[in-house]
């Protein structure tokens, strides 16, 4: 008999906001500020709690370095949201009205849970460092609940924030945001290039050259100067040196001006 159990557990506390230049109305509700600002801000707080369990019951051999068994496993995922929206600038009126749940306009908090399960059969096949695993048979089910005022953060939210940006509406939104504040758009290019060998073109590559000797007033006047071990060598041959002080590996250009020609030597 072989059996396996796994438990985790994990905490995710997200912070959002978004400005709104002018009231808005969402769900029926005239959302009047309490006096003439220019912007107001909405603040939704998200804390996350996951937890999951796994547990497999079978035949067979589990060991450190070789596993061989078959059996039932079962794994059971929980997720809690728990949202809450502040309001501080809405006007009195507003902000106090009832929003169900004992809760009022100012300060809304909702969360939702959600269940996810799966059961069946499962092959498990380990040597060393290679392993092969094989679900035969499984069944899935899952269910969600909301609770209190979720489903109206949700709306709200969905439709006070307007669309994401995406590359397509990127540089609209930018030029928009630009008008707005009065600032000049500064176009910067991003696009990828690959790296130049020009060099191999403007400059002779020569391996082993001598230095020359030493001048007049060289430490060691019975000896050449070092010689150069190659001129106009790739830039980012990247040199790894043994202990021994000879190069171990490094990258060539092979005097090619194709950036894919590069090899490891």
């Amino acid at each position: 008999m072989t059996y396996e159990i796994a438990l985790g557990a994990a905490v995710r506390l997200e912070f959002d906001a978004h400005m709104l230049y002018e009231p808005v109305s969402v769900g029926g509700i005239d959302y009047h500020w309490q006096s003439d600002y220019e912007s107001v801000t909405d603040y939704l707080t998200n804390l996350r709690i996951k937890a999951y369990i796994y547990a497999f019951g079978g035949l067979g051999i589990d060991y450190t370095i070789i596993a061989l068994k078959i059996g039932v496993f079962g794994q059971l995922e929980m997720e809690s949201e728990n949202k809450f929206l502040n309001r501080n600038y809405l006007d009195t009126a507003i902000a106090n009205q009832e929003a169900l749940y004992n809760q009022t306009e100012k300060a809304l908090n909702g969360s939702k849970l959600d269940l996810q399960g799966q059961v069946g059969i499962k092959f498990v096949a380990k040597i060393l460092f290679i392993s092969y695993k094989k679900t035969l048979a499984s069944a899935r089910f899952s269910k969600e609940w909301t609770y209190r005022n979720w489903d109206k953060i949700e709306q709200y939210w969905e439709e006070t924030t307007g669309d994401i940006l995406t590359p397509q509406n990127l540089g609209l939104a930018t030029q928009f945001y630009a008008a707005a504040t009065g600032q000049d758009m500064i176009v910067i290019s991003q696009a990828p290039v690959l790296e130049s060998r020009d060099y191999l073109n403007d400059y002779a590559r020569v391996w082993g050259s001598s230095g020359g000797n030493f001048g007049p007033m060289a430490l060691d006047e019975n000896n050449l100067a070092p010689s150069t071990l190659q001129s106009n060598a790739y830039p980012y041959a990247n040199p790894l040196i043994a202990d021994d002080g000879a190069i171990f590996v490094y990258l060539s250009d092979n005097g090619s001006s194709d950036v894919w020609d590069t090899t490891t030597n």
